[in-house]
């Protein structure tokens, strides 16, 4: 396919389907290529090519030792420790490699980890650069803190601080910021809205199939984090329906050991 080269650049790497970043990239990457190639940039241990040719997966090792001295810079340099660990030579150098190869119609960040372990002074690139912080960091670390052990508690409160900071900066170098929050967006001047999971609009029905015996789907995570909360109103809403549809009759259950209630429908 011919068109616009796009880069989207991560923590981790698309492989890692377990967590929420490597979900919201694998769907940006799904995303970009209607329009064109996609080069990803991430850390990793060199796993497999992506299935999809057009799609080109630069992994740069971990380092656990940048890390720490990374972590240390941030303590001065008032950035998050978190961000801190993340902002490592080695993936500046592929960055500004990658940015002097190719003409790069766009640049994607895929967390806030992933946009200021580069920015700014990452070198030359283009013009337009989105960010997706997918929710804030601060509130979270705050809530989290808030019920942490007192030998924690100071810690995260200084964390919470230097994250708020940071996503103040961050209308200011990106263009746009998504949180999937619409609550979240709109409390913040720069900030767009962008859910993590399609409408269920956008589903066709794909028609009756053969009876079955009944189906039990558990859709289970830590429902205080608001991704998580909104992927399994999505999948009770849209999704479960869609099974019943087909199967006849599916019971499913929203299972979370810190929420007190785990509805069943």
């Amino acid at each position: 396919m011919s068109g616009p080269e796009f880069l989207l650049v991560a923590c981790r790497s698309p492989h890692e389907v377990g967590r929420g970043d490597g979900v919201v990239l694998r769907a940006r990457i799904a995303m970009l290529r209607r329009h064109g190639r996609v080069t990803v940039l991430c850390y990793g241990a060199g796993a497999a090519p992506w299935p999809d040719p057009g799609v080109r997966l630069v992994e740069v090792p971990f380092s656990r030792g940048a890390a720490v001295l990374g972590a240390l810079r941030a303590v001065g340099s008032g950035l998050p420790l978190q961000v801190g660990m993340w902002r490592q030579p080695a993936f500046a150098r592929a960055f500004r490699a990658l940015t002097g190869e190719t003409a790069f119609a766009a640049v994607g960040f895929v967390t806030l980890r992933a946009g200021f372990a580069l920015m700014p002074g990452a070198g030359a690139g283009p013009g337009r650069r989105w960010l997706e912080m997918i929710d804030l960091l601060s509130d979270n670390m705050a809530r989290i803190g808030a019920k942490a052990p007192w030998s924690r508690r100071a810690l995260m409160r200084f964390e919470a601080a230097r994250l708020a900071r940071l996503e103040a900066r961050a209308a200011a170098l990106f263009d746009p910021v998504f949180l999937v929050s619409p609550d979240e967006a709109a409390r913040h001047p720069g900030f767009a809205h962008l859910p993590l999971s399609l409408p269920p609009a956008r589903f066709r029905d794909p028609g009756p199939d053969r009876p079955g015996p009944p189906l039990r789907v558990c859709v289970s995570g830590n429902f205080h984090y608001f991704p998580n909360r909104e992927a399994a109103g999505f999948t009770l809403a849209a999704v479960a329906g869609l099974v019943r549809w087909r199967r006849g009759s599916a019971r499913c259950r929203r299972g979370c050991g810190c929420c007190p209630r785990n509805p069943t429908i």
